[in-house]
């Protein structure tokens, strides 16, 4: 076994990470509170709650899992006094309080142990919205395709919730634009409202047509389940107020757009057997977001030869794209927008953009101009 204090240090640092994380993303009250927790970590005090500690690794954000664990518990008014310092349990104060002290985070867990080891025991499942305003490049790419048959079929790895599978449904705005103006794709009428900053300029989105939607989760949880929505809110962040309008509009509109939640405990398999009834017979976007690192290493592959089994039997009227947005492997401060298209199976890098969607960046690989996109097909990338 590890050494006692190494192991602890080691977690400790996770929390140093998130917590920059946080404060670059727009939290500051996590940004000063999730570091102060890892001092705790470090310290020897949530050894019990955490045990045992060698189970961890870095990619089970097991951070977030503990603090969606309190923030849920501030939510259903069992933890009084987070609720107090939390703007998301007060909703018409202000913004900028002092963060709580890290004692109630631990006094709220420690308190509720049963509450606590279930959250650890699940992935986070963000279900962040704003991330479809650059995978909806992806989905402009498809649509905007030559000789394209029928409505388009989008099918999900790693969907918790599905929320993102209703991408089609949101509005798309140019954010340096009025609030008012009509987007630039989507429903104009939309409860889930994205408005970027997009570097560079906005980019032209193709009309799209999706009548089929489909989620694979070891997980999958329904959004319209009371519990599930408290639980989807417990892991955004307590002082982001737009990220929880974007939530409950998903939630709301993910009750009026059915689609179809997969449970699977072996995904290229699923994954396999779902595009089987879609590749080459319809246009189909099989995409993923900040998910890969939740799958065990040896599982990535199968996935990956799922699709592409799948892209083999992709037509020019019925082709098969994979869109992933994923941790820039050169600059991990953003997200990677890649794109593959079959048939052909090459691939370009679409965008970069900020984790939860408040910039994006379409890349030339996409667009000859701001406003201009480049028709892709299988045999141009």
């Amino acid at each position: 076994m590890a050494d006692l204090t190494q192991l602890r240090s080691t977690l400790g640092d996770w929390f140093d990470s998130q917590g920059r994380s946080c404060a670059a993303l727009g939290s500051p009250l996590y940004g000063a509170l999730v570091p102060n927790v890892g001092e705790q970590v470090r310290s020897g005090r949530y050894d019990a709650l955490l045990a045992p500690l060698e189970r961890w690794r870095f990619g089970d954000a097991m951070p977030l899992r503990l603090m969606g664990a309190a923030h849920a518990l501030a939510l259903s008014g069992d933890a009084p006094a987070l609720a107090a310092a939390y703007p998301s349990c007060r909703p018409n104060t202000r913004l900028g309080g002092a963060a709580p002290p890290a004692d109630a985070v631990f006094e709220a867990l420690a308190s509720h142990p049963d509450h606590t080891a279930d959250f650890l025991h699940r992935a986070v499942q963000t279900n962040e919205t704003g991330r479809a305003a650059a995978l909806a490049l992806g989905l402009s790419a498809l649509a905007g395709m030559p000789g394209l048959s029928g409505p388009i079929s989008l099918v999900e790895v790693g969907t918790s919730a599905g929320l993102n599978l209703r991408m089609d449904r949101f509005a798309y705005l140019d954010g340096h634009r009025s609030t008012g103006e009509q987007p630039l794709a989507g429903d104009p009428a939309s409860l889930v409202r994205l408005a970027p900053e997009w570097v560079g300029g906005a980019p032209h989105l193709h009309e799209w047509q999706v009548d089929d939607r489909i989620g694979l989760d070891p997980h999958p949880a329904d959004p319209t389940d009371p519990d599930v929505a408290l639980r989807l809110h417990s892991y955004l962040w307590p002082d982001q107020t737009e990220r929880r309008k974007r939530l409950d509009g998903a939630v709301q509109l993910a009750a009026a757009v059915p689609a179809t939640l997969i449970e699977t405990d072996d995904t290229a398999a699923t994954l396999d057997g779902v595009l089987a009834d879609r590749a080459g017979s319809r246009p189909t976007m099989v995409f993923q977001s900040i998910m890969w690192q939740y799958v065990p290493t040896a599982e990535r592959w199968p996935i990956t030869r799922a699709i592409e089994a799948a892209g083999e039997r992709a037509t020019k009227a019925a082709p098969l794209v994979r869109v992933s947005f994923e941790p820039d492997e050169f600059r991990r401060d953003r997200a990677a927008v890649q794109l593959r298209c079959w048939p052909g199976g090459s691939g370009t890098l679409l965008a970069h953009a900020d984790y939860h969607g408040r910039w994006v960046q379409p890349l030339p690989t996409m667009y000859a101009g701001r406003r201009s996109a480049v028709v892709l097909t299988g045999e141009d990338l």
